[in-house]
């Protein structure tokens, strides 16, 4: 039964497995150094559940967005996307093949998105979805 301390530090850890990504950071930041970069950039309790008389279920939905910025590191919004692209299977991967977080939870999985965003650059951003399943002891 992990904490959500511990569920938001695994997911950091197993972005920080990821080849090519610059930085992974578990909380959204001014300015970002370095690209690309993952940010865990909120949660959501999606489900707080008895399952029985001594515990309940809870499912976190925790947001990460990877940023690629385009203007001067990038050279356009064309090469950021590439940039992008290039990191999708290995971040999907990650997650699918671990999908207990090295057992910090019942189940995780992942889907995913992309855009762009009006930061301190204009940067093009990759957006997944982790959702994670645990038991929390009521006793």
């Amino acid at each position: 039964m992990a904490s959500f301390s511990s569920i938001k530090a695994s997911i950091k850890t197993k972005l920080e497995t990821i080849t090519g990504l610059e930085n992974v950071s578990s909380w959204e930041r001014g300015q970002i150094e370095g690209y690309p970069s993952a940010v865990i950039s909120g949660f959501e309790l999606i489900s707080n559940e008895w399952s029985d008389n001594d515990s309940n279920q809870r499912i976190f939905d925790f947001k990460v967005r990877i940023y690629q910025e385009m203007e001067s590191e990038a050279k356009g919004a064309e090469e950021a996307e590439d940039i992008l692209d290039a990191l999708v299977d290995d971040i999907v991967d990650a997650f699918n093949d671990d999908r207990t977080l090295s057992n910090t939870v019942i189940g995780a999985w992942i889907t995913g998105a992309s855009g762009w965003a009006d930061r301190e650059l204009n940067m093009r951003i990759l957006e997944f979805s982790i959702k994670v399943k645990t038991m929390y002891d009521l006793t």
